[in-house]
């Protein structure tokens, strides 16, 4: 019996290899003939299919071999009947994750079919239940148009489902769609794959698919604030420079001309003072070293601000001319490379 082979007893009480207790428990059951079949799954009993009889029974080979056919179609729908509930619970697993995620997945058999979709596939597409979903992928092509970021129409040959199925894979890949019936326009993200079997060949195809509608406004509007900063941006630098050229050009005109004004003054009083006044004489001298030294002080307020040699030669000389007042001031070697 362990070897997997069946076991007849036509005479339990009279079964030379069974013990006395147990030919007894054979007789509290009420047993006097037995065949046991044994079920096997991969080369280890599983089951037994046991056929008794009250009394004693000469059982014929057309009976043990009915039984064994019996037993051989009980071990078949037994298994096929376990394979069918874990495939119902892998189902209703997949279908519980499918409905868990906000993202919008689909399922296709080898032909295109839809097997599988989650409720956000539903709404992705704008339809107003499950059962307006379409399961051929023909059908698609008379309730929505799908566009690329160039514009241009895509041909269903290009669809997700089609060219995962010729063994494409891709990731984010950007589209636009309109409902054909009712105009409403929105912009997808969709991402695919193949789905193969064991043996390497192509048995179906996974697409998830996200609306990026949203985003695409959120990210317009941040475009268009980037732009209105770097305008501001620039305005603001504009009015800088606009103030600095005003700035110099007042100090220039006005301060400094007041100053060499002021040193011609005094130089030529000093030239009218008879040599005896030295008190005033000194007096004016200082005036005219002080009206030089602030003369000088504004050229230089005047070139910081708007350095001659930045309108006239452009930003590189410029740039050329302060590494050399650098240079000259901290007695630091300093060279520009622009």
């Amino acid at each position: 019996f362990r070897a997997g082979r069946t076991v007849v007893r036509p005479d339990i009480a009279a079964d030379a290899t069974l013990t006395a207790a147990e030919k007894a428990a054979h007789a509290a059951l009420q047993l006097g003939a037995t065949v046991n079949v044994p079920l096997l799954k991969q080369g280890r009993i599983h089951a037994v299919f046991f056929v008794h009889a009250r009394g004693p029974r000469a059982w014929t080979p057309e009976e043990v071999a009915l039984y064994e056919e019996v037993a051989e179609r009980i071990r078949a729908d037994v298994e096929r009947a376990l394979a069918e509930a874990r495939l119902r619970a892998t189902k209703s697993t997949l279908e519980a994750a499918l409905e868990s995620m906000t993202d919008a997945i689909v399922i296709a058999d080898a032909q295109g079919r839809i097997v599988q979709f989650n409720t956000a596939f539903v709404r992705f597409h704008r339809f107003a239940s499950r059962a307006e979903v379409p399961l051929t992928p023909a059908a698609y092509r008379d309730l929505i148009e799908v566009t690329g970021r160039d514009g241009r129409p895509l041909p269903a040959s290009e669809w997700a489902v089609r060219r995962a199925l010729r063994g494409e894979s891709a990731t984010d890949k950007e589209v636009d769609l309109r409902r054909i019936e009712t105009g409403e326009r929105w912009a997808g993200s969709r991402s695919f794959a193949p789905i193969r079997a064991d043996d390497g060949r192509i048995a179906g195809a996974v697409v998830v698919a996200r609306d990026i509608t949203e985003l695409r406004r959120t990210q317009a509007r941040l475009q268009s604030a980037h732009t209105e900063l770097q305008r501001l941006s620039t305005a603001r630098v504009e009015a800088q420079e606009d103030e600095r050229r005003r700035i110099a050009r007042e100090l220039h005109d006005d301060l400094q001309q007041s100053l060499a004004t002021i040193a011609i003054d005094a130089a030529t009083a000093i030239e009218d003072l008879s040599p005896r006044e030295t008190a005033a004489t000194d007096t004016l001298h200082a005036i005219v070293r002080i009206a030089e030294q602030a003369i000088a002080s504004t050229r230089r307020i005047v070139r910081d601000l708007r350095p001659q040699v930045l309108e006239d030669l452009g930003l590189a000389a410029a740039l050329e001319g302060l590494a050399h007042q650098f240079r000259q001031r901290t007695h630091i070697d300093c060279r520009g490379d622009v």
